[in-house]
């Protein structure tokens, strides 16, 4: 498939690079969405680095840092830990459905 040539091609670049920030547009913070897309995950499971997790949080019109998220190869797992965390965060329509 095109996305998981895609996710390779980034994740040799990431591996490659001897520093690199890759940033990901959030999902659900401009219409809601009933499922989140897992690529974030892939890319960083496949690369073998951490996610930074970081909010924009509607209500108070704040943005913030949270902890380095380390995956565990298990999707599921570490979806709903992700989740859980994003919890409290709210986007302008909550995130998902």
């Amino acid at each position: 498939r095109a996305a998981s040539s895609a996710r390779t091609t980034r994740n040799a670049m990431i591996c490659a690079a001897p520093r690199m920030w890759f940033a990901l547009a959030p999902e659900g913070t401009r219409r809601p969405v009933t499922q989140w897309k897992t690529g974030f995950w892939k890319i960083a499971d496949g690369a073998g680095v951490p996610i930074l997790l970081a909010y924009f949080h509607y209500p108070d019109r704040t943005i913030g840092i949270g902890p380095l998220f380390h995956t565990t190869g298990d999707l599921q797992s570490d979806m709903a830990a992700i989740r859980a965390w994003y919890r409290p965060w709210m986007g302008k329509n909550r995130g998902t459905v």
